[in-house]
């Protein structure tokens, strides 16, 4: 249910995959793995990230998916080398704006979660290549608008995808033997690439973000330039939908129509 305090000395440690176990807590001391480049803790019982997470500058892929975070710490911001982050099937709430920070983020999955809106600070991603608000996401043109919080009044941005809806029990399948393979194949082909591309910060508040369509494909689909995912494997194991940064992102040629 927990890693030992003694992972921190694995100074050299590059990649660390404890996904699908039943940890409910991260050492303090995993802030130490300072050449740690991925980190896959999904499919876990975890309730919080601890804030020594900021120490992992080298970190490029981060997943946590399907655990039972409520929120991020603001030192997640540190990590600012991070170009893939999964945070699929969670409970967060919010985002802390230090999210912004994470200036080389590239694709953000945020699926399955009680978000109401984004940070303001989104704006200063230029390098967010796909955001990921649905698993069924189904529109390529997904514009944001600054509003102000009716509690803080403080700028976020919004869209209609807001605030997410968590998935019920009733959403999710209690027996892998009852996997559909063609069902699957059919809902994989229809999802679709989403890409932001924000104005300037001096822009107007309502031209803070925008977005534009890369192609009418599924990400997975050759012959675009996108973000190329890998599905999760199919065996009831549990895994995040990013295989390897240095696979995923990759500039591929627009499909010329007949």
């Amino acid at each position: 249910q927990q890693l030992p305090d003694s992972i921190g000395l694995l100074k050299k440690l590059t990649t660390l995959k404890v996904d699908d176990n039943q940890l409910t807590m991260l050492p303090n001391t995993i802030g130490n793995l300072s050449l740690l480049e991925e980190f896959d803790c999904s499919c876990n019982e975890l309730e919080s990230l601890p804030s020594t997470i900021g120490y992992l500058h080298s970190l490029r892929t981060l997943a946590v998916d399907e655990n039972f975070l409520p929120e991020l710490p603001r030192e997640i911001g540190s990590c600012k080398n991070v170009t893939v982050m999964s945070l699929r099937s969670n409970k967060l709430e919010f985002l802390p704006e230090e999210i912004g920070q994470m200036q080389k983020l590239r694709v953000l999955n945020l699926s399955d979660n009680r978000l109401k809106n984004l940070p303001f600070s989104f704006t200063k991603l230029k390098e967010l290549a796909a955001l990921w608000l649905s698993d069924n996401q189904s529109k390529a043109l997904i514009p944001l608008q600054t509003e102000a919080h009716p509690e803080t009044k403080q700028r976020v941005l919004t869209n209609y995808m807001f605030p997410q809806q968590p998935r019920g029990d009733e959403d999710f399948q209690s027996d892998s033997d009852s996997f559909n393979p063609t069902l699957w194949e059919e809902q994989r082909q229809q999802r679709m690439t989403v890409a932001f591309e924000f104005e300037d910060k001096k822009e107007d508040d309502e031209n803070a973000g925008k977005v534009k369509d890369l192609s009418c494909q599924a990400p997975w689909e050759r012959g675009q330039r996108g973000i190329t995912l890998q599905p999760a494997r199919l065996s009831g194991d549990c895994c995040t939908p990013w295989a390897r940064c240095d696979q995923q992102i990759q500039d591929m040629p627009v499909p010329q129509n007949d």
